[in-house]
């Protein structure tokens, strides 16, 4: 019994895992790719390093304020700079001297047009960690458990436009110029931790089915949940 055990435990030491997943946040759910690579390194522990890229996440964490502030003060800095006198403001268009007529600058024609709020983001984690698979009385299934640390990465863009503006001085033909048009993008990296639950079945020799829910606990209390599966295969 003693040999079969430990030629078992030499075999099929490395893993390799690939599928997609559901991520949810504090308000929607959106796709994921999720990866990870494990070695065992005794009968039923094994290290784990896991991978998962969720895209959609510009609304999922709406405690992270200090993005779409940053960025609608940005905009708005550039609005007052589009508004100047200088070579590329719009006061350029205006004639010397020139004031407000009916609600608009004197020597330029304003065009409201339609509004647009672009919003995206996206967020990375990578977390390592230790595997721990249970005894089972089926021999192609085995449930387990994982739990890590690592790092995680958000992203966040807005743009926002609206109208143009189209100088009227005369002996010039300038062409329209947006009122308000700004695309900016900030990042943020910190910790993350995980902790999952999960059952592998084996439906061809070493290439198995995986099912898993995992929870991510990121900095600045934010709280992502999981639900996906994939394949693995061991070597």
């Amino acid at each position: 019994m003693l040999v079969p055990a430990l030629a078992h435990a030499q075999d099929h030491r490395l893993r390799v895992s690939f599928g997609g997943a559901a991520t949810a946040g504090t308000l929607d759910g959106q796709p994921a790719i999720v990866g990870s690579v494990g070695y065992r390194f005794a009968e039923r522990l094994s290290f784990d390093g896991e991978f998962t890229f969720a895209d959609g996440t510009a609304d999922r964490f709406p405690d992270l304020q200090f993005f779409d502030q940053r960025v609608v003060q940005t905009g708005i800095a550039r609005l007052g700079s589009m508004l100047g006198g200088g070579r590329n403001g719009l006061g350029a268009l205006l004639p010397p001297g020139g004031g407000f007529t009916g609600g608009q600058p004197a020597g330029a024609l304003f065009q409201p047009g339609d509004a647009r709020l672009e919003r995206e983001g996206n967020t990375s984690l990578a977390t390592v960690g230790l595997r721990y698979e249970f005894p089972s009385q089926v021999g192609r299934f085995v449930p387990y458990v994982t739990g890590g640390l690592g790092i995680s990465r958000t992203e966040s863009s807005l743009r926002l436009s609206s109208g143009t503006a189209t100088g009227t001085r005369p002996g010039i033909i300038a062409p329209g110029r947006p009122i308000m048009d700004f695309d900016e993008s900030l990042s943020h990296t910190g910790l993350a931790a995980s902790a999952g639950v999960g059952a592998s079945v084996r439906i061809y020799k070493q290439l198995s089915a995986d099912v898993d829910a995992r929870y991510f606990r990121l900095d600045r209390g934010r709280n992502l949940g999981q639900f996906g599966g994939g394949v693995s295969y061991r070597f």
